[in-house]
């Protein structure tokens, strides 16, 4: 089927609910193999998603992530992706990759360096503001 919109003619896709139950498991399948595989309970994966994103984060949301009950929101991906020092590409397909998904796993994790490091100075740049 073709929907006419503002800006032409677009075929219209639409994800069967199977397909979706489908990806969802795989990424919980996912979350739980790379977390056994770099050896952390959930409780200290959620410690270091917390770290990450500057956010507390409760064990449970892992736990029901490895469960599929919920999925990661986008941003808690990326964090679990670094944390876990594999690939977002990885976490959703369920498939390891070669060098290419280790090379942006890298850049993943330097990238993660770089917010926090901003986080940390905007933190400082705060409290010496509001100490004047």
């Amino acid at each position: 089927m073709v929907v006419k919109g503002k800006y032409g003619e677009f075929a219209e896709f639409v994800i069967p609910f199977p397909a979706v139950e489908e990806i969802r498991q795989t990424i919980a399948r996912s979350i739980g193999q790379a977390r056994r595989k770099k050896g952390l309970s959930q409780t200290a994966l959620a410690k270091e998603i917390g770290k990450r994103t500057g956010r507390e984060m409760d064990p449970s949301q892992v736990s029901d992530w490895e469960t599929g009950k919920n999925l990661p929101r986008l941003d808690m991906l990326v964090a679990l992706a670094a944390a876990l020092e594999v690939s977002v590409d990885q976490l959703i397909t369920g498939e390891e990759h070669g060098p290419e998904a280790k090379r942006m796993t890298e850049f993943e994790q330097r990238l993660d360096q770089l917010t926090a490091s901003v986080r940390d100075l905007v933190r400082r740049i705060d409290q010496e503001l509001g100490s004047r």
